[in-house]
C-alpha cells in the first residue's frame, strides 16, 4: 500500500513555513507582511522559513515543498474588534465565515488543496489580525500595529511547541 504519492519528503526541510499575505499599501491588509517581518527577526531557523512574496498558486506550491506545517500570516476579517488576534485552521475559518481580504487570499486556500493532490499538503493554520480599515495607506492602523508583536510571538510559540500546534489544529 502506498502511503505517500509524489516526491519523498525532504528530511532537511524546515518544520514550518510562514507565508505572509497582504498588500502593505492597503493599510491593515499589510498585517501579514508586518507579522512576518517580526518573525523573521526572531531567527527561528532551522525550524522555520519565512516567505513574504507569494504571488501565484505555483509560487505557493513551490514554497510548500517539503514543509510539514504551514502558518499563513495575514489580515483576517471575522467580524471581531480591530486588532483581535485570530488563530484558525482553514476549516474553522471557513466555518465562521472568516476571510483573508487580500487578492491572494481569494485563491490561496484553494492552492493548498491543490498542493495536497501532489502529496505536498502540510497542516495549515492562519494567524491574523482583524483589520480596522482596508484602504490606500502605507501605515497600519494603531489597533493593528499594537498587536503585531503578539501575533508574531504566537507564530513563534506555534513553531516551537507541538502541543500548542496540535490544540490549534484541533480548533481549541
Amino acid at each position: 500500500m502506498l502511503s505517500h504519492i509524489g516526491p519523498a519528503p525532504d528530511p532537511d526541510a524546515p518544520e514550518a513555513t510562514v507565508i505572509a499575505l497582504g498588500d502593505e499599501s492597503r493599510r491593515d491588509e499589510g498585517a501579514g507582511p508586518a507579522i512576518a517581518s517580526v518573525v523573521r527577526a526572531m531567527d527561528l531557523s532551522p525550524l522555520a522559513r519565512v516567505t513574504e512574496q507569494v504571488t501565484s498558486s505555483l509560487d505557493l506550491i513551490a514554497a510548500l515543498e517539503g514543509t510539514r506545517r504551514l502558518i499563513i500570516v495575514a489580515s483576517v476579517q471575522a467580524g471581531a474588534s480591530p486588532g483581535t488576534l485570530h488563530v484558525l485552521s482553514p476549516a474553522s475559518a471557513d466555518a465562521i465565515g472568516a476571510r483573508l481580504p487580500t487578492l491572494a487570499g481569494a485563491y490561496f486556500l484553494d492552492a493548498i488543496e491543490l498542493a495536497g493532490l501532489a502529496g505536498e499538503r502540510p497542516q495549515a493554520l492562519i494567524v491574523g489580525l482583524e483589520p480596522a480599515e482596508i484602504a490606500p495607506s502605507l501605515t497600519l492602523s494603531p489597533e493593528v500595529a499594537a498587536e503585531v508583536p503578539e501575533a508574531a510571538e504566537r507564530v513563534r510559540q506555534l513553531i516551537e511547541d507541538q502541543a500548542l500546534w496540535d490544540l490549534a489544529i484541533a480548533g481549541e
